[in-house]
């Protein structure tokens, strides 16, 4: 065995890539869980369960539910492939046909629900399933959404409908400038080949259709290390210099996190410059987090005056500081 590990230490030395993928083994999480992480676990297993039952509650006195719920409730519905219920049965005499939009954005419930809904369809039959999506656009991992399930459909199909790739080229979105800059740019960034199990996707070269524009299409402004300040006065200037160009024109400030946005909030009110923006307050940053914060720490330590003095002062109890 030891001959063995020297004759393979041997042949990974000149392999400069292997070399990198072991080492990258050194920062990966550990195997097993702490003590803390095990209480943290048992802890979500209790409560989720219950979470869930409130925010069905919520769901019914609303009146209203969520694209996770919509999708959960009609898989549970349908039954399972091998034992249908009656509703799944109905449906497999009625849907003739089902678009899906942006599957690139796909999760594996809603993958689910789609299998189900085409389980006993068969080639030549009349029925189709027509999938649409790019899977470089692909933004919604936070909502479970898996873009190789899109790379998987392109290859197997989705259950037992086999489908037949069709690769779309045509940039009407876009000026030639810009499309020429994501063609030269952008294939060094994404993956030679896709790869199911991490979601690696190939760059797909598109063709422009919108002329080119006499301006240069993309400019860089370069900073050593993070500088907001800097990087939020760059951005003012570049917003005045388009709002004197273009005054009846609308500008767009895209940010990788909303905490990038703080300084150039502030010198857009500083400068008097009307803006709109969505979800910029952090959850933890809103007065009711901070109340059910307090209320937590004042159950699990009677002694803490501070937070007992926030439940008291919380809108569901109210009282004044003389009190």
């Amino acid at each position: 065995m030891k001959e063995r590990m020297l004759a393979l230490l041997a042949r990974l030395a000149d392999d400069s890539n292997k070399i990198a993928a072991i080492t990258c083994l050194r920062s990966l999480p550990s195997v097993t869980y702490n003590h803390q992480q095990w209480q943290a676990l048992q802890s979500l297993i209790d409560l989720l369960p219950l979470a869930v039952v409130e925010l069905r509650n919520v769901f019914r006195a609303a009146g209203k539910v969520d694209f996770v719920e919509v999708a959960g409730s009609a898989r549970a519905a349908l039954g399972s492939i091998d034992t249908p219920e009656d509703l799944l049965l109905h449906l497999d005499n009625t849907i003739r046909h089902i678009l899906v939009d942006e599957y690139q954005d796909t999760s594996y419930t809603q993958y689910a629900l789609l299998q189900h809904l085409t389980a006993g369809w068969e080639r030549g039959d009349g029925r189709s399933l027509f999938v649409v999506g790019d899977p470089m656009q692909s933004v919604y991992r936070f909502r479970e959404a898996d873009v190789g399930l899109f790379l998987k459909a392109n290859r197997d199909g989705i259950g037992t409908v086999d489908l037949e790739p069709l690769r779309l080229t045509a940039n009407f979105r876009s000026q030639e400038g810009l499309v020429d800059w994501f063609n030269r740019i952008f294939p060094n960034l994404f993956p030679v080949s896709g790869d199911i199990l991490t979601g690696g996707v190939p760059y797909s070269k598109a063709d422009s259709v919108q002329p080119g524009l006499a301006t240069r299409a993309v400019n860089h402004h370069y900073y050593l290390g993070r500088n907001d300040f800097e990087e939020a006065a760059q951005v003012l200037e570049i917003v005045l210099s388009a709002k004197k160009n273009a005054p009846d024109e609308s500008v767009a400030v895209l940010v990788r996190s909303r905490n990038h946005l703080l300084d150039i909030i502030r010198l857009f009110n500083t400068h008097g410059l009307r803006f709109q923006a969505q979800d910029l307050d952090l959850l933890s940053d809103r007065p009711i987090a901070h109340d059910i914060v307090a209320l937590t720490r004042a159950l699990l330590h009677p002694g803490d005056t501070v937070s007992w003095f926030s439940v008291l002062r919380a809108p569901w109890c109210g009282m004044h500081l003389d009190d």
